[in-house]
């Protein structure tokens, strides 16, 4: 399958500075076994995996001071398509400190605060950039830093609209809850971002209702992952759920991000049912492996023609049977 291009907007980008550390110890000296530096940020972990499965990706945001013409080396490096702004400030860091046996810990700065002006220059951006008739799906992922107003992917969901694109929203609060009213063609939320959105999740029959709710504000399709009880998926079609796979996991950073690109690029192919199965292993193959966003897609692949996963039908009464 040819899968077409995508642009992605990290309006929070970051350097990501993954380590390494078997036996972490609390107090004295620690010495990575590894270190791996990278461009980062959700949009961009979602353009690197959608690389990975053999699609072009060209990603935008926001980049600023020493830290942000790093990330744009490491860009180039990657062969990431660079469309980035600059703006004053410096872009954050975000650390993940991995020990394969006992500790998962992750450093997230806030980021820099963004001008309005500074907004409304991107969005001026990616209509630009859709306009040219190159992408098919408009991906907005990620956090916004002060600054940017909530309305932000509302706006770029309309410019997707009037460019006949695609949009996918992956965020959380007011951002995620305006972004649900331009009418956005998937939002892929966690469990937690749908409680914030939705209210109390008590079971899986609350979770497909919450689901549902989103699609009737606006949102044609809602992906909810649950880490390892899988996803859901409300769609026309009705609710369909598939079991999380099971893998030795490395470090599940950026597993939602893969995710969102195998399901995108299985989408493209216009089968919902296979989307949300190659997104799941694709989001199981990123935590077998260090830094986000990095999947193997042979492996991928390989597993998306075997027996796999199966999809299975949520009707509403196993919907209000079932437990997440």
């Amino acid at each position: 399958m040819t899968l077409p291009a995508i642009l992605t907007v990290t309006v929070n980008a970051a350097l990501d500075r993954t380590w390494l550390v078997p036996g972490l110890k609390r107090r004295g000296v620690n010495r990575p076994a590894r270190t791996l530096v990278r461009a980062g940020g959700k949009g961009v972990n979602v353009a690197r995996a959608y690389a990975c499965l053999g699609g072009s990706a060209v990603a935008t945001g926001f980049v600023g001071g020493a830290t942000g013409r790093t990330l744009r080396r490491a860009l180039a490096e990657e062969g990431i398509g660079d469309a980035f702004l600059a703006v004053p400030g410096e872009t954050r860091t975000c650390a993940v400190i991995v020990d394969p046996d006992r500790a998962h810990i992750e450093l997230y700065e806030a980021g820099a605060p963004v001008a309005r002006a500074d907004a409304a220059r991107l969005l001026r951006r990616i209509r630009r950039l859709l306009a040219g008739g190159r992408f098919s799906w408009l991906v907005l992922s990620g956090s916004l830093p002060p600054g940017v107003p909530d309305s932000f992917y509302a706006d770029a969901v309309r410019l997707a609209h009037a460019a006949g694109v695609s949009a996918a929203v992956d965020a959380a609060g007011p951002a995620l809850a305006q972004a649900i009213a331009a009418r956005p063609a998937l939002v892929k939320p966690n469990r937690d971002e749908l409680r914030g959105v939705a209210g109390p999740l008590r079971d899986g029959a609350a979770i497909v209702r919450a689901a549902d709710r989103l699609r009737r504000r606006g949102a044609q399709r809602v992906v909810v992952t649950l880490g390892d009880a899988g996803a859901i998926m409300v769609d026309d079609a009705g609710a369909r759920r598939i079991a999380a796979m099971k893998v030795a996991a490395v470090s599940a950073v950026g597993s939602g991000d893969c995710f969102l690109a195998g399901l995108i690029a299985g989408l493209c192919d216009g089968d919902a049912a296979g989307a949300l199965r190659l997104a799941a292993i694709a989001g199981a193959d990123n935590c077998r492996r260090l830094g986000a966003g990095t999947i193997d897609a042979t492996a991928v692949r390989r597993l998306e023609r075997g027996p796999g996963l199966r999809v299975t039908a949520l009707p509403a009464a196993r919907a209000r049977a079932g437990a997440a």
